[in-house]
């Protein structure tokens, strides 16, 4: 039996809050995203998913001039699947000099992946179409780094290093636990319009596998506006 496994793609959305001084509150951004996912077995390619959708996340100070932000994320997608996943982390803000930061975060992610696939039916010997959806809790930890090299602009990098707890719905055979592990990676490029709004363009990629290199391989681009206050 196929097991699989979290998979979460992350777009950096890192608050530079030098950059509008200490009375920044936080930003706001939502855009169209584009998701593959590979789905492997024992390390190799058995299904991959197209779909497009929709990413919103934020950064917002807990007390502005501290440091300490919350960060959350939901994203949507749909087309060879159905993903839906969200995010809560909780992190502080270092500015390193005047173009330069970084914000080490831990965080919660859930996601929940909904799609089809051909297994073989051993009792007729033919391959049947089985609905499957998995649901995944993973803890993470990250490192995100913010630069800004010339005036508005800036490039945005981040790292994840997940946990995952999946449960693997098969319809009409049964539900199936397992565990996984992995990174995510992602770069944004970042332009300033004006003190509240800026645009962005984003990539990710995401490997989460077990022992067995069973999992989710995935990457996603998103292009996006923020909103700072």
């Amino acid at each position: 039996m196929r097991l699989k496994h979290h998979i979460y793609l992350v777009f950096t959305l890192i608050l530079p809050i030098f950059v509008y001084g200490d009375h920044c509150g936080g930003k706001v951004d939502i855009g169209p995203i584009f998701v593959h996912l590979d789905v492997l077995e024992s390390g190799k390619t058995i299904k991959t998913l197209d779909m497009g959708g929709i990413k919103l996340n934020g950064t917002i100070m807990i007390k502005e001039g501290y440091g300490f932000c919350v960060k959350p994320d939901v994203l949507y997608a749909t087309g060879n699947g159905e993903l839906f996943a969200g995010a809560l982390g909780f992190g502080h803000i270092f500015p390193l000099n005047s173009d330069f930061c970084i914000t080490p975060v831990v965080g919660l992610n859930l996601s929940n992946l909904s799609t089809s696939y051909d297994m073989m039916n051993p009792y007729i010997q033919q391959k049947v179409n089985v609905k499957e959806r998995f649901r995944s809790l993973a803890p993470y930890v990250a490192l995100e780094a913010n630069y800004n090299f010339c005036k508005g602009y800036r490039i945005c990098g981040s790292f994840q290093y997940s946990w995952s707890r999946t449960h693997t719905w098969l319809k009409k055979i049964g539900t199936f636990k397992s565990h996984s592990k992995g990174a995510s990676y992602a770069v944004m490029l970042e332009k300033d319009f004006s003190e509240v709004w800026s645009v962005h363009l984003g990539a990710a990629y995401n490997s989460s596998l077990s022992h067995e290199k069973h999992g989710l391989r995935g990457y996603g681009f998103k292009l996006g506006t923020a909103y700072w206050f």
